[in-house]
């Protein structure tokens, strides 16, 4: 099972805080780990069944 918070309106990248990238040409200051995108949202915690917890 996965947890994800952040996603990414660009690339479709899902992940947690820690993952986001360093961007301190933003007014913001992160941007997406994957694409670089400042389209970047904290959606509230999901759960997401993976490979290893599927019936």
């Amino acid at each position: 099972m996965t947890w994800w918070n952040w996603y990414c309106y660009d690339c479709k990248w899902r992940g947690v805080a820690q993952e986001l990238a360093e961007d301190f040409d933003t007014e913001e200051g992160w941007v997406c780990p994957k694409c670089n995108s400042i389209k970047i949202e904290d959606m509230g915690w999901h759960k997401e069944e993976d490979e290893n917890t599927r019936d």
